[in-house]
Order: structure tokens, then C-alpha cells, then sequence
């Protein structure tokens, strides 16, 4: 019974220090808003306004970078990453990642861009996500292992939820460091495809105001004619 008791007691120590490292770990992350930058892990990281990071080192080292990019326009997104000093490991990761298309438009697909540096895409991407008003059915690689293609569709306002789905479902970048005094540095760059056919192209306020103020002149001329009619 003793034995029995010291076993559950053991237990539950190493469940709590388990749980307090991930809360530690998630603490510990650093996060990195659109047109900022900041240094971890070795790396300078600056994504563009559009995109927000929790950037942290994982337990074996690499540099995890959880990522949440919203899209008002279907011009690319970016994050540029450049060696400052030594990273810990050559390994950068996205564990998740969530992609809002507020442009306005439907898209038939999405690319992932690696430039720069020999930074190339380790194995096998996310796998190709599908949820509540998204479905990418296909990914594929070009032979550089720099271009990540995914078909298929995500409608104008709604959210895709990329990862997270098994151990393996991650976007996984190999960024070799170059020979001193080189430095590595890559951009990860994310465009969506739009539907053909289809733009979405926001007018500024003044046009909006001249539009508007040119059919208010309008109807004042309809309306002064009917009354000459009348008379």
C-alpha cells in the first residue's frame, strides 16, 4: 500500500512540473506584432502589419513560431528573419497558424514563399486544412523545396486553422547558417490566390464622398425636372 501511495504521489509531482513547464514555456514567448521586430533564439524576426507571432525555443532547442496573419488585401505577407548571432538550432517551425481573408474575395489557394539564405521547407508542410467555410484539398512542393502550393478554397470573411492536427503537422523551415562572417537571412512569404474574375478594390473616403455627392445632384436635377413638367 505504501509502494502504491508513493507511486501516485510521484505521479502527480511529475504531472505538476509538467504542466508548469508548458506554462512556463507558453509565458516565455515573445510576441511580435506586424511592422515590430524582435530577437529569438539568435533570430531577428520582423513580420509585416497584418501579422502577429508568439515566437518561443521549444524543449529540443528550435525556434517555435506560432503565427496569426489577417489578409485586408491579396498582397503578400511577410516575415523577414535575420542571424544576429548564433541560433541555438537551424530548425524554424510553425506548430499552428491562422489565416483570416478579410479582402473581401474568395480564394482558390494559398503559397508559402521561401527566399534567401538556402532556407528551404523541411519535409512535408501543413497538412492542407479544411474547416467552416475553408477546404484546402492539396499541397504541392516545388523541387527547390521553396514554393508550398495549396488548392482549393477559403470564402471572403471566414478563418483557416492551419496545424496542429498530429505530431507532424507543422511548417518546418531548414535555415542553414552560413560560414562567418556571413549571415543567414530569409523571408517566409504567404499570398493567397484569388477567385478569377473577382477583385476587391476598397475605394479612399474622398472618392466616396464624390460619388455621393454626385448622385445627390442627380436626384436634385431629376426632381427640378419633374416640377417644370408639372407646371
Amino acid at each position: 500500500m505504501l509502494k502504491s501511495i508513493f507511486q501516485s504521489t510521484v505521479a502527480a509531482v511529475v504531472g505538476f512540473f509538467a504542466i508548469s513547464a508548458a506554462a512556463v514555456s507558453f509565458s516565455w514567448a515573445t510576441t511580435i506584432d506586424g511592422g515590430s521586430s524582435a530577437v529569438v533564439d539568435g533570430w531577428n524576426i520582423a513580420p509585416d502589419v497584418g501579422i502577429t507571432l508568439q515566437a518561443t525555443v521549444d524543449g529540443n532547442g528550435n525556434l517555435a513560431v506560432v503565427k496569426n496573419a489577417v489578409f485586408t488585401s491579396n498582397a503578400p505577407l511577410e516575415i523577414q528573419f535575420t542571424e544576429v548571432n548564433p541560433p541555438g538550432d537551424i530548425l524554424i517551425y510553425l506548430p499552428t497558424e491562422t489565416v483570416t481573408d478579410s479582402t473581401g474575395t474568395n480564394w482558390t489557394g494559398f503559397t508559402f514563399t521561401l527566399n534567401g539564405s538556402n532556407a528551404t521547407i523541411s519535409g512535408i508542410p501543413f497538412t492542407p486544412p479544411a474547416g467552416t467555410g475553408y477546404n484546402y484539398s492539396n499541397v504541392q512542393i516545388n523541387a527547390p523545396h521553396t514554393v508550398a502550393t495549396y488548392s482549393g478554397s477559403q470564402d471572403a470573411g471566414s478563418t483557416s486553422n492551419w496545424g496542429g492536427l498530429s505530431a507532424g503537422d507543422q511548417f518546418t523551415i531548414d535555415a542553414p547558417i552560413p560560414v562567418s562572417p556571413n549571415v543567414s537571412s530569409f523571408t517566409l512569404t504567404e499570398t493567397p490566390i484569388a477567385q478569377s474574375g473577382i477583385t476587391s478594390i476598397p475605394l479612399p473616403a474622398a472618392v466616396w464622398q464624390i460619388c455621393a455627392g454626385l448622385l445627390a445632384l442627380g436626384l436634385v436635377a431629376v426632381g427640378r425636372r419633374g416640377k417644370s413638367s408639372n407646371a
